[in-house]
């Protein structure tokens, strides 16, 4: 009988120790939102997955949030071959380390154990990140009133505009009075956000509606006296999104309009939007919902965040779109589906991303006339019958 047990504990182990075995081993843990982020996958890879599938680029660099100098960060480690400061922050600095090949696992061990480290991620990328406009086959043209929340003032001030999207080609005659204040290319690092290829328009799309002319022709830009800060941020590196925002807070934007989306989001580059969100002269920071007709909140980490307004998109009829996300992290929604700039001409600009588009102009044209208004006031806005009609 004790043989028995004996035998029968030793199989039950040897199960244990099997499956165990079997499970898949993370490569990568760090901290991010209070939560443990675990990624799978051989490091020799360059794409590695979370527990949920969700797949993320990789490199050879860390992302460290310190109050220590770049000095003394550098000589936490050996296998810290340069860095450089992402943005400063009120409380400690972000820097962006580049580290020898095949050592990130080993830096980011040594670097998560040191108290004076507040914050060390991978810098990663994860894919999934798009546009939020939707196929023109699904959408509704419609008309809209002019973009004015506030009453037209006899000398509107000039409003500081950031969007944050792919290419911007300003060629168009649309955008011959537009006064471009300043012009970055994340990705490159140069002082330019022209097209990289013929899908590169974006942000041509959404700069025609909030900034073209008023001349009467097929678009009209709710805020053209706006100064526009145009910042193109193809990618969804964690490093990227901190250069982007933080370009938007250097140059005191006060609407930055995101008509994307984000499957992950780093708690360090929330740190960087919330602190822009908090300057003194309190910016809107304007983002799409997404158009995936899912709860905002799990479709789009971008939405998560309290210091940003989420727009979902509205038929002519007042109804949430059917493709457009959707929840309690979505603030207003507005109308879609409307004519914009397109390299030398025009097109219908649908989804999210068109809504989100019309709340920036929105929001730009009351600044330039002194009013700053409340989300109340926004909705309020959005959802009078005479600013769409069918």
């Amino acid at each position: 009988m004790i043989i028995a047990k004996v035998f029968l504990l030793l199989t039950v182990l040897f199960l244990h120790n099997k499956v165990l075995s079997q499970q898949p081993q993370a490569v990568l843990t760090f901290a991010n939102n209070g939560e443990r982020v675990a990624l799978y996958g051989q490091l020799k890879d360059t794409v590695l997955s979370d527990i949920h599938g969700q797949l993320f680029s990789l490199n050879q660099r860390l992302i460290v949030k310190s109050k220590l100098s770049a000095e003394q960060i550098k000589s936490l480690h050996k296998d810290i071959l340069n860095l450089q400061i992402l943005t400063q922050l009120r409380e400690a600095n972000i820097y962006w380390l580049t580290l020898k090949p095949n050592t990130l696992p080993a830096v980011l061990t040594t670097l998560q154990a040191i108290t004076e480290i507040i914050a060390v991620q991978p810098d990663v990328a994860p894919q999934g990140k798009s546009a939020a406009s939707h196929p023109f086959n699904q959408t509704i043209p419609q008309r809209l009133a002019p973009v004015a929340i506030a009453r037209q003032c006899k000398t509107p001030k000039a409003v500081r505009v950031a969007i944050i999207d792919d290419g911007f080609d300003f060629s168009h005659h649309e955008f011959s009075d537009l006064n471009v204040l300043f012009s970055y290319d994340v990705e490159t690092r140069v002082l330019a956000a022209t097209p990289h290829s013929s899908r590169d328009y974006h942000g041509n799309l959404v700069a025609g509606l909030i900034v073209a002319k008023q001349d009467g022709s097929a678009v009209e830009g709710g805020a053209p006296d706006s100064e526009l800060i145009a910042i193109r941020q193809v990618t969804t590196w964690t490093s990227s999104l901190i250069i982007a925002f933080n370009v938007a807070k250097l140059m005191k934007a006060q609407v930055i309009n995101c008509s994307w989306v984000m499957p992950f989001m780093s708690d360090l580059a929330v740190t960087v939007i919330d602190e822009l969100a908090a300057m003194q002269h309190r910016p809107y920071i304007v983002v799409a919902a997404g158009n995936e007709a899912r709860p905002a909140c799990e479709a789009n980490h971008l939405t998560q965040l309290d210091s940003v307004i989420v727009v979902g998109a509205k038929t002519a009829q007042g109804k949430v779109a059917n493709f457009s996300n959707f929840g309690p992290c979505v603030d207003v929604f507005a109308p879609f589906g409307v004519v914009t700039t397109d390299r030398d001409g025009y097109r219908l600009f649908g989804g999210t991303s068109s809504a989100a588009a019309l709340v920036s102009a929105s929001l730009a044209q009351a600044l330039s006339c002194d009013v700053q208004p409340t989300l109340q006031q926004l909705n309020m806005y959005w959802n009078n019958p005479f600013v769409t009609a069918s």
